[in-house]
């Protein structure tokens, strides 16, 4: 849309003294625009940089807390939206008829609790609440992740990883965020918001892209009955999420950069050099 207004665009894009950018395509298509090749510096994804973590640590500690044994499968899926949670109850059903499994979910509003318990309590699937288990240990296969700002690390007690929004047309959620603690993180076909680390993880082999749940249900079976291709998947995502670090770094230099390099307002309205 913005080569139809190109006329106005190009003085706007051409008096940057830098753009960070995500990926080499998007430097290609400000230079199009007619910002400087000189002055794009390809940076990386800001949401993707994620800091190190102890990952074995985390996920003995939650796991612990979670009262789930070292050889004891979990499939965690995170930032549901309304519709998903029926079709990934036919994937958790599914599943746990073949092996032993147990099924977090994390919905993406905690309005939609009442709504998600009423589906289970129907169905006659038994739940613990996570805010429950720091007092008590934990009695259901399922838990209802129903607090904030848990989901991130809670990923890392995962074996196999779900992200919402995805299955249904909602854009979908940060994929790189359960990828970082290497592990294989499928999603559906609606996740255009993150669809550079929906391509990076496709093409890598370390997360997969299903058309529905019932592509979700075989390419968790697949996975549960070829252990070597779990392990490989759990490396490549693995890789592709460490690949992502630096990006704030990047920027902050970028800015650094011009900072020192321009003069300096003082109080008193002069100017110092930096």
């Amino acid at each position: 849309r913005y080569h139809h207004v190109s006329a106005f665009i190009q003085p706007v894009v051409a008096g940057f003294q830098a753009l960070a950018v995500i990926t080499t395509a998007d430097a290609n298509r400000f230079a199009a625009l007619g910002a400087s090749p000189f002055n794009i510096q390809v940076c990386g994804n800001l949401k993707y940089d994620m800091p190190a973590e102890q990952g074995e640590a985390k996920r003995r500690q939650l796991r612990s807390r979670l009262g789930i044994a070292a050889d004891q499968s979990i499939f965690l899926c995170g930032s549901t939206h309304e519709g998903e949670e029926e079709l990934l109850l036919t994937v958790y059903r599914a599943l746990a008829a073949e092996c032993s499994l147990d099924w977090l979910v994390a919905p993406r509003h905690l309005e939609r609790l009442a709504a998600i318990e009423s589906l289970f309590n129907r169905v006659g699937l038994p739940f613990d609440r996570y805010s429950q288990l720091a007092g008590q240990p934990r009695q259901q296969a399922v838990v209802l992740i129903d607090t904030m700002g848990d989901l991130a690390e809670l990923y890392c007690a995962g074996d196999y990883l779900f992200c919402g929004g995805s299955l249904v047309d909602r854009g979908g959620h940060n994929i790189m965020e359960a990828a970082r603690w290497g592990r294989p993180v499928c999603f559906g076909p609606f996740i255009k918001d993150f669809h550079d680390a929906a391509t990076l993880l496709r093409e890598s082999g370390g997360g997969f892209q299903v058309a529905d749940a019932e592509a979700l249900t075989a390419c968790l079976r697949h996975l549960h009955r070829h252990p070597a291709a779990y392990d490989q998947a759990c490396a490549q995502a693995a890789s592709v999420a460490a690949d992502q670090q630096g990006a704030v770094a990047r920027q902050v230099a970028l800015v650094r950069q011009w900072l020192a390099q321009r003069p300096h307002q003082q109080p008193g309205g002069g100017t110092f050099a930096g």
